[in-house]
């Protein structure tokens, strides 16, 4: 599928020009064609590449830009196709544009707009095109959409947030590993030269250290392969069922990270089943495809029991109540909500609350890693002087007295 630019006179000779979705441009001047437009000129919209086309991905950013941009034109009477052709050539991901350009495409031949989704189960989700769907359903698209932007412009801030306050730590730790490496195997080696040419006993520190710095020496491929291996054997047993369950259950109780991890978890359930319940999703189809968005296995088997539960005409609270990674404070207030018929209202307001704890707990765990940084420096330092820097002066001062 591909966009093209045309050029035509209208039906009182007014001369227009505007864009359509065709496979050929030869389709596009038939399609013009029965629009009324004469003189027709086509020509096909350029496109920019990037890494994204060359790899096939449409990022996370990507997709909440067009959500919001694609809300907006709708909410003001822009036609869906017109507004489709115009985020394709807003988007700046090659990739993204043709997925674009084939919804329009599907959407201008009498396609339903959440129809024309579902045809890229790899791109849009089923949280997506089902908002999308009961937009469509209940004559409040513009509504729906807009919801659905704002639920994924605050998931996307979330993990933005958590994942710009690691960068630091992480690069700070990268960098003293790859420098240690360097040390180990080009710099150790040549320094032990010297002193084993003393007769000096060396401390069991220096001894250590040159038989760690020649074990890395000696063995780097294998080293470097026995890692490779073990992340790849580590990565297929986490893309299992039960391998899976364990990973989550591990990040939800590892200490500092775990409760920034269950509330995460737990904002992005509440989030997208609110936003699903105001699109006018029905209540067991909403938190259906809410456990999926989750993506945290023990989420997932929470809201399988929730679901049966509310199937054999039970309360949606009865499950969350004997968790122990749900706080007690999530089923009593659904429960509220589910007595008062308001339960879009209050997932909002655990949404809030918890987005606010996630917060509190990355202020902390930023404060919390410099110093532990610094402190694992200062301990590779410490071993580096008092096992080779140190023993090097002594040597040097033996041999000048």
């Amino acid at each position: 599928m591909a966009i093209f630019n045309y050029k035509a006179y209208n039906a009182i000779q007014q001369k227009i020009s505007g864009q359509i979705a065709a496979s050929s441009d030869g389709e596009a001047m038939d399609k013009l064609g029965q629009r009324g437009l004469t003189n027709i000129k086509v020509k096909t919209a350029g496109t920019s590449g990037n890494i994204n086309a060359l790899l096939k991905r449409v990022t996370n950013k990507d997709l909440v830009i067009f959500s919001r941009q694609f809300s907006v034109m709708v909410s003001a009477n822009v036609s869906i196709t017109e507004a489709l052709l115009t985020l394709v050539e807003q988007t700046k991901n090659p990739y993204f544009q043709g997925i674009i350009a084939d919804i329009a495409y599907d959407v201008d031949s009498g396609t339903s707009l959440s129809d024309a989704f579902s045809q890229k189960p790899k791109i849009f989700s089923d949280f997506f095109i089902n908002i999308v769907r009961s937009g469509e359903a209940s004559g409040r698209l513009d509504e729906v959409l807009s919801y659905l932007a704002d639920q994924m412009e605050r998931d996307y801030d979330v993990v933005q947030k958590v994942g710009g306050e690691m960068v630091y730590p992480a690069a700070i730790l990268v960098c003293m590993v790859g420098v240690g490496v360097i040390f180990l195997v080009k710099v150790v080696p040549s320094l032990t030269e010297i002193m084993q040419q003393t007769a000096t006993e060396l401390p069991w520190s220096t001894k250590i250290i040159m038989a760690t710095s020649f074990f890395f020496r000696d063995h780097l491929l294998l080293i470097g392969l026995i890692a490779t291996a073990l992340i790849i054997f580590l990565a297929s047993i986490v893309r299992t069922k039960e391998g899976r369950y364990y990973f989550d259950t591990f990040k939800m109780t590892i200490p500092v990270f775990g409760p920034l991890f269950r509330n995460m978890y737990l904002v992005r359930f509440t989030r997208s089943f609110s936003t699903l319940l105001k699109g006018g999703v029905p209540l067991t189809k909403s938190l259906e495809i809410a456990g999926k968005v989750v993506k945290n296995k023990i989420y997932d088997n929470l809201i399988e029991k929730s679901l049966a539960e509310v199937n054999e005409g039970g309360s949606l609270s009865v499950s969350f109540e004997n968790n122990r990674y749900v706080p007690k404070m999530v089923a009593q207030i659904i429960s509220v909500g589910e007595k008062t018929g308001k339960i879009d209202e209050v997932l909002d307001r655990l949404t809030s609350f918890y987005e606010r704890e996630i917060d509190v707990s990355i202020r902390i765990i930023s404060t919390l890693l410099t110093p532990i940084v610094m402190i694992i420096i200062g301990i590779g330092v410490f071993i580096m002087v008092g096992g080779i820097l140190l023993p090097m002066y002594q040597v040097a001062d033996s041999m000048g007295s």
